[in-house]
């Protein structure tokens, strides 16, 4: 497997779990504590995203036409 398709993995599981984390916070809305860290739980995962997110933007090839 190469890198690209790990990076991928990675990404998509991440993903996974802050959408679960995001479907928790909204579960425990009336409950502070339990929000808190959920929602610092996201915030420290958020970034993680992003840079697997850029990292794999810059593997990715352009796609499009080219003239010869």
């Amino acid at each position: 497997m190469n890198i690209k398709e790990e990076i991928e993995k990675d990404f998509l599981r991440l993903q996974k779990i802050l959408r679960e984390l995001r479907f928790l916070r909204y579960n425990h809305m009336n409950n502070k504590d339990r929000r808190a860290k959920i929602e610092q739980a996201i915030q420290l995962l958020g970034p993680m995203s992003d840079e697997f997110k850029s990292r794999l933007d810059e593997m990715t090839k352009p796609v499009g036409d080219y003239d010869l």
